[in-house]
């Protein structure tokens, strides 16, 4: 009777600690069948092969730990350890991840699909690491061809949040995802040419499927089909010229965001560092006054706020509405007549030290926000008597809360919101 009571408490504690971490649970957890004759192995056995899902995740985070992920790790890191020792003198943490993963690829082909993706993936991120880009490529694309020959579910790589994520359609499009982004970033990271890549996934496609027939071509066809998506949906490059002559240009086409007015920043220091290295004075001295008029042009459209942190649409919207005229405004400005900005973070000490070694030494400053207040309350028709002085001049948190209370927040038409505003200030005052 003791033994039994034992054994019973046994299988409770190994049931406590192998159950499901996750509280989440798809619902719809119905097998992952492959019945296709082009895929290889299954029909060799006949069998359908099932992954199983107990959690809203397939592929587990990049840096999900190796002994979480394979139950023995640790044993089979021993024994690879003490093997290499023995016979080479050293080992490397990395040889020995490498050679486990693969045998667990191996291992788990037709036995645990979510052990094989995973193993794959991670072999794909360890590549990635060392940057040996194609190979990563390589293993990118065994694991997502492998995942779509075991899905009942279509091409639809999406980036879910992981937090809304509710069905097993979902988990899948996610894990396609991963894969096919992993691939993609190590297509841009490595400079990879398109021969190169297709040579990887043509490879890697073959691995897995047939090398012919339709499901070997739609499989490649969508890799890349991604690939060239990814790179036409790219951002547009934010740099500055640097054979402009006028600030106005630096503004073309930008949106006014801080991420953005930082990259323009990088860019200006760059050409600035490369004139100076090539001691070309005259071109030094044209591009930091740009310079310059674009540091007053950012403060005098943005006033209080810290360009490091990310702000409200409602100050990018007017920051829009009045750029042409701060332009106009500020065209003259330069450091030798207006010297230095009053609370102006986004120009820093040392840009200072390359006007001041190159213009000379300036006593005057500037406080480029008394333009935004004039500008901000200009655009929202705000009079006194005393002519436009903001209220709350000295008290930036002020102009957030009075964004947060007066902004109508799902905008269709900039112009009528701030017709809107406007009226709503009259009727208060």
């Amino acid at each position: 009777m003791e033994i039994i009571i034992i054994i019973v408490l046994m299988l409770i504690v190994v049931y406590y600690f192998n159950k499901p971490k996750n509280n989440k649970v798809i619902k719809d957890n119905k097998p992952i069948q492959s019945n296709n004759k082009h895929h290889k192995q299954v029909t060799q056995k006949g069998k359908n092969y099932v992954i199983k899902l107990s959690s809203y995740k397939l592929i587990e985070n990049d840096n999900y730990p190796l002994d979480e992920l394979i139950g023995d790790y640790n044993k089979r890191f021993e024994i690879l350890k003490n093997d290499y020792t023995k016979r080479l003198g050293s080992y490397l943490d990395n040889d020995i991840k490498w050679n486990i993963l693969g045998d667990i690829v191996i291992e788990n082909t037709l036995v645990n699909p979510y052990l094989h993706l995973n193993a794959e993936y991670k072999r794909g991120l360890q590549l990635q690491k060392e940057k040996i880009y194609k190979q990563a490529i390589y293993h990118f694309t065994n694991g997502f061809v492998y995942l779509m020959c075991y899905s009942e579910y279509k091409y639809n790589p999406v980036s879910h949040i992981i937090d809304y994520i509710e069905t097993k359609e979902e988990v899948f499009e996610q894990s396609q995802y991963k894969f096919l982004n992993k691939l993609y970033l190590c297509y841009k990271q490595g400079k990879i040419t398109t021969i190169d890549a297709d040579e990887m996934i043509h490879k890697g496609v073959s691995n897995i499927c047939d090398n012919n027939g339709d499901i070997f071509d739609k499989h490649k066809k969508n890799i890349i089909s991604y690939i060239k998506y990814r790179v036409e949906s790219e951002p547009k490059e934010i740099i500055v010229d640097e054979n402009i002559t006028n600030v106005k240009d630096v503004f073309e086409d930008i949106e006014l965001l801080p991420a953005n007015m930082r990259k323009l920043r990088t860019s200006f220091r760059k050409i600035i560092t490369k004139y100076k290295k090539d001691k070309d004075e005259n071109n030094l001295k044209r591009i930091l006054n740009i310079y310059y008029k674009f540091c007053a042009i950012q403060q005098s459209l943005f006033g209080y706020f810290e360009l490091k942190y990310a702000i409200s649409s409602a100050s990018i919207d007017i920051a829009h509405l009045m750029l042409n005229q701060v332009i106009d405004e500020l065209n003259d400005v330069s450091f030798i007549k207006n010297g230095y900005m009053i609370q102006n973070n986004f120009i820093s000490n040392n840009d200072y030290k390359i006007f001041v070694k190159v213009f000379g030494t300036v006593e005057s400053k500037t406080d480029y926000k008394i333009m935004y207040d004039k500008l901000f309350y200009n655009i929202f028709d705000k009079k006194t008597d005393e002519g436009y002085k903001p209220s709350f001049a000295d008290e930036p948190k002020s102009i957030i809360v009075y964004e947060q209370k007066h902004w109508l927040e799902n905008r269709k038409n900039i112009f009528v919101q701030l017709q809107n505003i406007r009226n709503n200030i009259i009727n208060q005052y």
